[in-house]
């Protein structure tokens, strides 16, 4: 079992996974595990063009084309060149699909469509990191199966895409991909048996000239958002172009990310990954452990968000401003981590008023920036958090205070009575801190019967 908890990679996972800004990309690596109806693994991308050459024999010989599928597939032992990988696996599809197209295109689907309604643990613990976007290179469905399991309602699911939607990849290029994508680069096979699948040097040719929303759109990708890669062996052309045409244009990467890869499988050194892609390694010694490393990474403040949280109590208004603006970066994840770790101090800043005052602050806060539908049990969670607070005995004016002024938009026609109760306990005696706390129940006593009078649907 791999011991990452201290990696350097695993940490800045944790920050990007709490971001607004991830985007995972994968392979057919995550989708190890899947199984055909006939109780047998998805293929690799060498075995799946083994059984089809396999297959395709007697047409293979009459195309002439037996002997160049061998010194692709299979290597040359006269020159020690190791068997395919990358682009010669893509010339080898392209010669077995020349010498039969239709038989191959109809056993290709076969052959990696998995069970219906299956998924993988990694495709459920990718999914519950609540990235903005997944970018992958498969075909199969694993990715959308995950995200119904994983979606709590009424969370909208996520949308699908495919190159060849022009108009819809445009559209959220227009919206700054402001709702959450699945771009599933290579074809989907949910789409029907007219849908294209890139596979061959053609359909990568027709991908990369005719595609134009599509290349625009994994720029955007490339340039605006952090990477998590798992399962992807970064061999991809299409890939390998975009990547080469951001440090043509910058010079290096404009963001970074994290690549997770088995032990001994990481395909360049890690200066090129660092230097082409932007991207620091995290090893693990089995696939099977990838879902313990992204469910982890989900339940970790990283580095910069215990940063943010501590910056969020500190004695200059300057330095608690600039934390509440990181917060606003956050995505859902990350909220629901700041959320875990302001709940912390409240506890082990108990003693030290204004830090406890800072911290109620920082939940309401925390809570207004959060989804009112979507994250509508984290808000509940800090409501709850903060009234407490107020009934508390034990709890010092300044905090009660704090949590007063940020639970209106929290507070609902059903907290009435608890309200009510506030303006009774705390009697406007001028000149006390009470009176304060009286000021500020009373204005929430007013303030929520005509909020919703005027509005019946906040």
């Amino acid at each position: 079992m791999t011991d990452y908890h201290s990696d350097l990679a695993f940490l800045r996972l944790c920050d990007l996974v709490a971001s607004d800004r991830l985007v995972c990309v994968t392979g057919a690596g995550i989708s190890t595990g899947l199984q055909r109806d006939d109780d047998q693994p998805l293929p690799s991308w060498w075995t799946l063009l083994d059984e089809l050459r396999t297959e395709l024999a007697p047409q293979i010989d009459a195309a002439g084309h037996r002997t160049d599928i061998e010194e692709l597939l299979d290597g040359d032992p006269a020159t020690c060149r190791a068997p395919a990988t990358g682009r010669e696996l893509i010339l080898a599809a392209s010669l077995i699909r020349a010498a039969d197209p239709a038989t191959f295109d109809l056993r290709f689907r076969d052959l990696v469509r998995p069970k219906a309604d299956t998924t993988t643990d990694s495709h459920l613990e990718l999914a519950r990191l609540r990235p903005r976007g997944i970018l992958t290179f498969n075909y199969d469905p694993a990715h959308e199966v995950a995200d119904q399991q994983a979606r709590e309602s009424p969370a909208p699911a996520r949308a699908v895409l495919v190159p060849e939607q022009e108009d819809e990849l445009r559209s959220h290029l227009a919206a700054n991909l402001a709702t959450p994508f699945l771009l599933k680069a290579h074809g989907d096979l949910e789409a029907g048996t007219d849908a294209p699948l890139t596979l061959t040097a053609d359909d990568y040719r027709e991908l990369m000239v005719r595609r134009p929303s599509y290349r625009a759109f994994v720029q955007h990708l490339l340039t605006e958002f952090h990477l998590l890669v798992v399962g992807f062996g970064l061999s991809d052309p299409d890939f390998d172009v975009f990547a080469n045409t951001i440090v043509d244009a910058y010079g290096r990467p404009v963001r970074d990310g994290v690549a997770i890869f088995r032990r001994g499988s990481v395909p360049m050194t890690r200066a090129e990954l660092r230097m082409r892609l932007g991207l620091e390694v995290l090893e693990v010694d089995e696939f099977a452990e990838i879902p313990d490393v992204l469910a982890d990474a989900g339940r970790h403040a990283g580095p910069e968000l215990q940063a943010t949280v501590e910056s969020c109590l500190a004695p200059t208004m300057q330095a608690r401003v600039a934390a509440h603006g990181a917060l606003r970066k956050l995505g859902p994840s990350g909220r629901a981590l700041a959320r875990h770790e302001l709940t912390k101090r409240l506890d082990a800043e108990r003693n030290e008023p204004f830090r406890h005052s800072e911290v109620a602050f920082s939940l309401g806060y925390l809570a207004d920036l959060m989804d009112r539908a979507v994250e509508q049990r984290e808000r509940s969670e800090i409501k709850e958090t903060l009234m407490g607070l107020v009934d508390d005995a034990t709890t010092g004016t300044d905090t009660k205070a704090r949590a007063l002024t940020v639970l209106r938009g929290l507070l609902s026609p059903p907290d009435q009575p608890r309200i009510d109760e506030w303006v009774r306990r705390f009697h406007p005696q001028p000149g006390t801190p009470e009176h304060r706390l009286a000021a500020y129940a009373g204005y929430l006593q007013e303030f929520i019967p005509a909020k919703f009078g005027s509005d019946p649907a906040p």
